[in-house]
C-alpha cells in the first residue's frame, strides 16, 4: 500500500511543475511583445516631437536659389502703417476690382516649349550648329537643285548632222512617248545651200509601225517639235527595244534620199524620269545610187530580227547566250516544210573556242521560238577581246546548210551590238536582253515604198 501512494505523489508533482514551466514561457512572450510595440510608439512619438515636418524639409539647393532671388528682387512698395516693437511699418492696401476686365490676364503656357523652356525651332538650330558653321548656314548647295534629267549621247560621226529627241514612258499604260525636237548641223543637199529634210521613227523589231514628222524646206537645223506615241506589248521587256531614226532629204525632182540613219538602244534610258538623246546620223548600210552601194546593199539586206540575251557569270567563267525567239524569218523560205536552226561561234584571235547549235524549229508566220541556252567556258581577261557570231541558218536534208542571216558581237561592233556587248562585258552577272538585225544575202528587189518615207498622219 505505501508503494503504490508514493507512485501517485511523485506523478502528481511533475504535472504541477510542467504546468508551471508553460506559463513562465507565455509571460515572457507576451511581455517581449508588449515591450516591442510599447517602443515603436515611443519612437514614433518622439519622432513627432523633435523633427520637423515633411513640407519643411527642403534641399539646401533651393535654399539658396530662392535667397539669391530675394537679393536680386526689387522691395515691395506698401501704403498705410501700424505700430510695432521695432518702429513704424507700412501697412498693405488691397483693391478688389469692378469688373473682369480691369484683371491681368496672364499669357496661356506654350506647350511646345520643354523642360529647358526651347520650342522645337530653337532645338533644330542648336543640332544644326553642331554640324555647320554659323557662316554656312543661309547658303544655298546648288548640287541639292540640280536637274536629275538623263542626256544620253550616241555617235560620234559629225558629218551628216545629229538629232534631239527626248524619251518619256508610262508603266501603266505601256506607251513610249517620243518627243523628236529638232535636228542640227544637216549637210547642204541643194544648189541653194539649203535641205529639205523629213525622218521616220520607229521601234524595232516593229518597222511596219514606223512614224514620220513633216517636211521641213530649206533648213539645216530644223525644228521639228512633234510627238510619237508607241504602245509597248504586253509580255515584252521594254528595254529589249530599240528606235531607228532614219532622216530623209529631197533632191530638186521631190525624190527622197536617204541622208542617214541612228539607232537609240533603250537599255540607255531611264523610265523614271524623262531622258534627253542627242544622236549623230551614220552612214546606212546600203546605196541604190551607185552600182557598189547597190552590190553592198544585197549582202546585208536585213533578213530578220532575233531575240538575244547575253550573261556572263564570273563565279563560273561561263558565257550564257539565250537564243529566245526570232521575228519575220519566214520571207526568204524556199518552202513550207523548212526548218531552222541557230548556230553560235565564240573567237578569241580569229581561233575558234567553241561552237553550239539549237534543235531544229519550225519557220512560223510571225515568230520562230527557241527558247534555248547555249553555254561557253571563257576566262573573264579573255570576253572582251572575243567576238561572237550567232547566226540562223536553213536546214538542208542533202547538201550543206545555208545561212539565213547572222549577227556579230565584238570590240569592234557598232549600233546595236557595240550596245549589247559593252553592257555585258561592264555589267557582269546579269542578263541583257536586245532584238537584233540579221544581216546576210538576200537576192529580192526592194520595193520602191520600203525605201521612201511615208505620208504624215
Amino acid at each position: 500500500m505505501p508503494r503504490i501512494s508514493d507512485v501517485h505523489r511523485d506523478s502528481y508533482t511533475d504535472s504541477i511543475l510542467s504546468l508551471s514551466e508553460g506559463l513562465i514561457i507565455l509571460f515572457v512572450a507576451s511581455s517581449v511583445l508588449v515591450l516591442g510595440a510599447l517602443c515603436k510608439y515611443l519612437g514614433k512619438l518622439c519622432r513627432k516631437l523633435w523633427k520637423k515636418p515633411r513640407w519643411k524639409r527642403k534641399s539646401k539647393k533651393r535654399h539658396s536659389k530662392r535667397a539669391e532671388q530675394r537679393k536680386g528682387s526689387a522691395p515691395v512698395k506698401r501704403s498705410g502703417s501700424f505700430r510695432s516693437g521695432e518702429g513704424v511699418v507700412m501697412s498693405p492696401q488691397f483693391t478688389i476690382p469692378s469688373s473682369r476686365s480691369c484683371m491681368i490676364q496672364q499669357p496661356y503656357p506654350d506647350l511646345s516649349q520643354g523642360r529647358t523652356g526651347k520650342t522645337t525651332a530653337d532645338k533644330r538650330l542648336s543640332l544644326v550648329s553642331f554640324y555647320l558653321k554659323e557662316k554656312e548656314i543661309g547658303k544655298l548647295n546648288p548640287q541639292l537643285y540640280q536637274n536629275y534629267e538623263r542626256t544620253v549621247r550616241i555617235g560620234m560621226d559629225k558629218e551628216l548632222g545629229q538629232l534631239n529627241l527626248i524619251l518619256k514612258y508610262k508603266g501603266k499604260t505601256r506607251n513610249l512617248s517620243v518627243t523628236l525636237v529638232n535636228g542640227k548641223d544637216f549637210p547642204p543637199r541643194d544648189f541653194s545651200g539649203t535641205i529639205d529634210t523629213c525622218v521616220t521613227v520607229c521601234v524595232l523589231p516593229h518597222r511596219e509601225r514606223r512614224k514620220r514628222t513633216a517636211i521641213h524646206r530649206r533648213s539645216m537645223n530644223p525644228q521639228y517639235n512633234e510627238n510619237f506615241v508607241f504602245n509597248i506589248q504586253l509580255g515584252e521587256d521594254t528595254h529589249a527595244h530599240s528606235l531607228l531614226l532614219i532622216t530623209y532629204f529631197y533632191d530638186s525632182f521631190s525624190h527622197a534620199h536617204v541622208l542617214g540613219q541612228c539607232y537609240v538602244p533603250l537599255i540607255y534610258c531611264d523610265f523614271s524620269s524623262e531622258t534627253i538623246v542627242w544622236c549623230y546620223l551614220d552612214h546606212p548600210y546600203g546605196s541604190y545610187t551607185t552600182l557598189v552601194g547597190a552590190l553592198q546593199s544585197l549582202v546585208t539586206s536585213e533578213c530578220g530580227d532575233l531575240l538575244l540575251s547575253l550573261c556572263y557569270v564570273s563565279k563560273s567563267q561561263t558565257l550564257t547566250v539565250a537564243i529566245m525567239k526570232g521575228m519575220n524569218l519566214a520571207e526568204g523560205r524556199l518552202s513550207s516544210v523548212e526548218k531552222l536552226y541557230t548556230k553560235a561561234t565564240l573567237l578569241h584571235d580569229n581561233q575558234k573556242i567553241g561552237k553550239r547549235k539549237t534543235s531544229l524549229q519550225e519557220i512560223g508566220d510571225i515568230y520562230t521560238v527557241f527558247n534555248e541556252a547555249l553555254l561557253f567556258r571563257i576566262p573573264g581577261e579573255k570576253l572582251i577581246s572575243c567576238t561572237l557570231k550567232i547566226s540562223v541558218n536553213h536546214y538542208n536534208v542533202m547538201g550543206k546548210s545555208s545561212s539565213l542571216g547572222e549577227v556579230t558581237f565584238s570590240a569592234e561592233s557598232t549600233g546595236l551590238e557595240d550596245a549589247h556587248w559593252s553592257s555585258v562585258t561592264t555589267k557582269r552577272d546579269k542578263p541583257v536582253t536586245m532584238w537584233h538585225t540579221l544581216r546576210g544575202f538576200k537576192f529580192m528587189e526592194t520595193s520602191r515604198e520600203e525605201r521612201e518615207p511615208l505620208s504624215p498622219n
